[in-house]
């Protein structure tokens, strides 16, 4: 921003002089912020420079839930010092010398970019298929069900969230990637799991996936939740997502569910930069709760302050994939050698 000019003492009137889309703005967030997803519009809208770090919202030592990044902290990279750079250069009307995007790639380090997301991002549809499979090749047309009861929703474990502790003094509800396993012995997740990748994957930018479903309720959340699953059979999380049905086609067209009807759902599963590596397999996780975290839908399709647990009702859900129904995951898949930094 232009620097006031005018007598010592006195604030005078300026205007903006730059374009609009390119303001001198300064992004920072991390891959496990609870508010990510507003720094990454920002700087779609507003331009300027953005870093994302392996962080959560109040922590920047580079240590996310179970995982250590190496060199992954804001000190690291001398956080505050480029700060202090990028508003001295402003204050001095020179160009900004950070450059446009800066982020920690999970697994590989930190790397500048140009833009976000990367220009060179190869999209990728990897569609959920029969007996939990995730693979690029459409399968055959198919379903799987499960039952949804909100009086025992699906618990948090790690995630871009901004809580602290966990049940009986844990730490499950803390964020960042933590193991998943302690869900393995729940029937209310679908696991989409694809083979063991035989090269490394870097996913860098964000993540959606359509989902097409149907529920026997009057209302009902679909989430959705990738996951890095390791050799050693640990399951990491790296972003999740929900929707509640009535408000599939956005918060301001809010819309019944027809139970039983199949409907497309739009999940916004948030963003990421994580290298997954040979040997390991990506998964999605399909469920209709994640709680604390996200708040229960009662199944009844009254408004949720007017709702109490005796208005519960359990649902049964079914995921379809397939034609006409390809359930899917769009991953944004860098064709770059992964782990090459700048």
């Amino acid at each position: 921003m232009a620097r006031p000019r005018g007598r010592p003492g006195v604030l005078a009137r300026h205007q903006l002089r730059v374009p609009p889309g390119d303001l001198p703005t300064l992004h920072v967030g991390g891959w496990f912020d609870l508010f990510l997803r507003g720094t990454l519009a920002n700087f779609t809208a507003m331009g300027g420079h953005l870093v994302v770090g392996p962080w959560s919202h109040a922590d920047q030592s580079g240590v996310a839930g179970e995982v250590l990044h190496p060199g992954g902290s804001a000190q690291a990279i001398g956080l505050e010092q480029q700060q202090l750079r990028f508003l001295r250069e402003q204050a001095d009307e020179v160009p900004s010398s950070l450059p446009p995007v800066r982020l920690y790639v999970m697994g590989a380090g930190w790397r500048t970019e140009q833009e976000w997301p990367p220009a060179r991002t190869d999209w990728q549809t990897w569609y959920f298929g029969p007996g939990g499979t995730l693979s690029r090749e459409l399968p055959e047309a198919g379903s799987a069900e499960y039952v949804h009861d909100p009086h025992d929703p699906v618990p948090t474990i790690g995630g871009a969230i901004l809580m602290a502790g966990g049940p009986d003094g844990g730490l499950s509800w803390q964020p960042g990637q933590r193991d998943q396993r302690p869900l393995d012995g729940r029937t209310d997740i679908l696991r989409f799991t694809s083979p063991a990748l035989t090269e490394d994957v870097e996913v860098t930018g964000p993540l959606t996936v359509v989902l097409h479903a149907s529920t026997s309720a009057a209302d009902t959340d679909f989430t959705a939740k990738l996951v890095d699953v390791h050799p050693d059979g640990r399951a990491l999380n790296v972003a999740d997502g929900v929707v509640r049905a009535r408000y599939r086609s956005g918060m301001d067209s809010p819309g019944p569910v027809v139970p039983g009807e199949v409907h497309e759902y739009v999940i916004d599963v948030g963003a990421t930069s994580l290298v997954f590596r040979a040997g390991h397999r990506i998964r999605v996780d399909i469920a209709s709760s994640n709680f604390p975290c996200f708040d229960r839908n009662s199944g009844s399709g009254k408004p949720a302050g007017a709702v109490t647990e005796a208005d519960f009702v359990s649902a049964t859900q079914r995921v379809f994939f397939g034609p006409p129904h390809p359930s899917a995951i769009r991953l944004p898949v860098i064709p770059s050698p992964a782990g090459r930094n700048q």
